[in-house]
């Protein structure tokens, strides 16, 4: 699919990519900026945290709509080891 008019509603790459993963807005999801920033370990290990997981996804819609979904690229919404939705199904 190509998305020919996509606009981001913040110039830092984790509440654009929670917004275009959610449908929502940062004021709706909650990720105002870049997450890692002031606390490097939010992204791996066991304090890392998902900031997206209470929310409907792309990723989780289409798999349980029977697609396979993969990850690339960086996450940079928290736990890069589990991303959440239907990338989580092949890293847990």
């Amino acid at each position: 699919m190509r998305f020919a008019n996509a606009y981001c509603v913040n110039s830092v790459c984790s509440p654009s990519r929670a917004t275009f993963l959610t449908g929502l807005i940062p004021s709706q999801h909650g990720v105002h900026c870049f997450l890692g920033g002031e606390k490097p370990v939010a992204q791996v290990g066991p304090d890392a945290y998902d900031t997206i997981r209470e929310f409907s996804s792309l990723p989780k819609i289409l798999f349980e709509a029977g697609y396979t979904c993969g990850l690339s690229g960086k996450w940079h919404l928290g736990d890069s080891l589990r991303p959440h939705g239907g990338f989580s199904y092949w890293f847990t």
